[in-house]
């Protein structure tokens, strides 16, 4: 249910960009032995193959207790490695989502405005508010 919220949310909010689009879980080739599948992907060029060769502008995962570890360790370097400029962590049981931007080639934590959004900038054109807090609401 989180998940179909979160894409649904990013949806609306990207209706207006031209390129940037969600995808549901997708295979994520870093290399010729690491494939990843995230939860949520956005990408903003359409992929050339069946699966993503190429740093997606945004990945979440939604954390359960058999991933939480790899998530927060191993997808969270390899993401930051690879130049994905956000990720987001989303946990149901504390109902919050941690947005990591990257900046200077570091993912620094970010928190989202009062109101429970975030402007997300995946290209020049492509600026847009989501409303997060949404995701929670039944």
């Amino acid at each position: 249910m989180i998940a179909a919220s979160l894409i649904t949310e990013f949806g609306i909010a990207l209706k207006k960009c031209r390129h940037c689009k969600v995808y549901l879980p997708t295979d994520y080739k870093v290399q010729e032995d690491t494939i990843l599948q995230p939860d949520i992907i956005i990408l903003c060029k359409t992929p050339g193959t069946k699966f993503i060769d190429f740093a997606p502008s945004l990945v979440a995962e939604i954390l359960s207790p058999s991933t939480a570890l790899r998530d927060r360790n191993t997808k969270y370097e390899i993401y930051q490695q690879q130049g994905i400029k956000y990720y987001l962590i989303v946990d149901i049981n504390t109902n919050s989502i941690e947005i990591y931007e990257l900046k200077n080639g570091q993912y620094q934590i970010t928190l989202a405005n009062a109101d429970g959004s975030f402007d997300f900038s995946f290209e020049e054109e492509c600026r847009v508010n989501v409303p997060l807090n949404e995701v929670w609401k039944e």
